[in-house]
């Protein structure tokens, strides 16, 4: 029987393939008060990312686990990737919220992780007020740097016309508020070279992994 001929079947006849009371009670326990409950499971966070980081994260916010996975499971050879950052570099981070899972959180807090001093990531004392945004963007970055060293050259999708992608929008307004330009007008020689500049780094970091 195929899936089509299954559904078609429970559709017409749904009172004949119920299942026992128990089981039926003991699912009902499991999903009470969601979908609302899957709030509880959130938390946000303030982190210190690359814009482009930033900008991935609101477009397609469940890359967002992949890259905590691919930090919190790091290996040597992965870590070889972040010796020096090709993709989200350090000087082009801004301040943003971050939603995760308390899981996803929880994984990336615990880690114990000092960034190589090649890297261009550095992190204030402790005692700085944001501290703990500054640590949770740095591994944040790690991650997702890491997911792009394991993307093939013939994987990596490149846009050619950045300025009709919502993304590549998203990347500049950071840019801006960041005062990436600094305050240089709009079309003079310094900005123009500073906007080609973003224009690399942005066609870097948009990547998409093949299925």
């Amino acid at each position: 029987m195929t899936v089509l001929q299954a559904l078609k079947l429970l559709s017409a006849h749904p009172d004949g393939f119920l299942a026992p009371e128990s089981i039926t009670k003991a699912i009902e326990r499991r999903i009470k008060g969601y979908p609302e409950k899957i709030k509880e499971s959130l938390h946000q966070a303030h982190c210190f990312v690359p814009a482009g980081i930033a900008a991935v994260i609101k477009e397609r916010p469940q890359l967002l686990s992949a890259a905590v996975q691919a930090f919190y499971l790091r290996d040597p050879l992965d870590l070889k990737a972040c010796r020096t950052f090709s993709h989200f570099l350090p000087e082009t981070r801004v301040f943003t919220s971050v939603t995760f899972t308390k899981c996803l959180y929880a994984q990336l807090l615990q880690q114990m992780f000092q960034p190589d001093k090649r890297s261009g990531y550095t992190l204030p004392a402790r005692s700085h007020p944001k501290y703990k945004a500054y640590e949770l963007g740095m591994k944040l970055a790690h991650g997702f740097e890491i997911l792009c060293s394991k993307c093939t050259t013939s994987q990596m999708k490149f846009t050619k016309q950045p300025y009709k992608s919502s993304l590549w929008m998203g990347f500049l307004t950071s840019l801006k508020k960041n005062d990436f330009f600094k305050g240089e007008m709009e079309g003079s020689a310094r900005y123009c070279e500073l906007l080609k500049k973003a224009e690399v780094y942005f066609q870097q970091s948009l990547f998409k992994p093949s299925r």
